[in-house]
């Protein structure tokens, strides 16, 4: 996994954290710092192994912005929003 990968997947997982955010309102730009943060954080102290670096890079913000559009279209079809 890239860093860049492991970064998408940490700012998925803050997205859908309802203690982290709500569903409909929040800031790309702290999500995505966090997630950057954590990368790095792992990317210096982690005893696992390291990142691969042979992926292409990723856009967090497109994964962010499916993310939101799923969860919007889930909440609408379970309160019967048209």
């Amino acid at each position: 996994m890239t860093k860049n990968e492991f970064a998408q997947r940490v700012a998925i997982a803050l997205v859908g954290n309802p203690k982290v955010t709500d569903y409909v309102n929040f800031n790309y730009s702290e999500i995505t710092r966090k997630a950057d943060m954590l990368a790095d954080f792992f990317e210096e102290k982690s005893e696992n192994g390291t990142f691969d670096v042979s992926s292409p890079e990723t856009v967090i913000c497109e994964a962010i912005n499916d993310l939101q559009e799923e969860l919007e279209r889930e909440f609408d079809i379970k309160n019967n929003i048209q």
